[in-house]
């Protein structure tokens, strides 16, 4: 564990028992045990769980929440199950709950995923290996284009969908033609 884990926020010991309350009425299991704060988060709440020995990665909204955060969860939580069955690589969402009584927040659980966050820590084969970050470029790339391919239309991020189109709203209104002409415009050079 990062020497900077012991600072970093987690569930306290009401938490943890809410939360293994809650894993058994769900039916995800009967223990949670080894609850340990992630790094690479900046706002939220970020910890691995091992619920019956199975590594899971538990998120939720920080220990003093903004009007917001739940909100935020929830958008996060309708993201990744529109994502489920898609190429588009991301971590399997296993349950959310949006249950205030429980940890006092929405939060979700997902799966844990092997990697790195490039924006805290840099793993050593990375920064040695110019080819390993040419891929991973790349991988971006090619993910966000699968992203683009994503049919969100009746999904659960559907759900949140504002009524009216997003170029509808009045300040960009204003600045979709000029966005309109400059598209336009390109078009006619190339």
């Amino acid at each position: 564990m990062p020497d900077d884990a012991q600072q970093l926020p987690t569930l306290s010991d009401d938490d943890r028992a809410a939360l293994q309350h809650w894993v058994r009425e769900q039916g995800i299991g009967s223990s949670v045990t080894d609850v340990e704060p992630l790094t690479g988060g900046t706002q939220n709440i970020v910890v691995r769980v091992r619920v019956d020995g199975r590594s899971m990665v538990l998120r939720r909204p920080p220990l003093h929440p903004r009007p917001t955060s739940d909100k935020t969860m929830l958008r996060e939580i309708a993201a990744l199950r529109t994502l489920a069955g898609t190429p588009v690589p991301h971590p399997v969402f296993i349950a959310g709950c949006d249950d205030l009584n429980v940890l006092g927040v929405v939060f979700y659980l997902m799966e844990e995923i092997d990697g790195f966050n490039p924006g805290s820590e840099m793993d050593e084969a990375y920064v040695r290996d110019p080819e390993m970050r040419h891929q991973v470029g790349l991988s971006y790339a090619a993910s966000l284009a699968q992203l683009g391919n994503v049919a969100w239309e009746g999904s659960p991020l559907a759900e949140l969908k504002r009524p009216g189109s997003f170029l509808e709203q009045p300040r960009l209104k204003q600045n979709h033609g000029r966005a309109r002409s400059s598209i336009n415009f390109t078009r006619m050079v190339s």
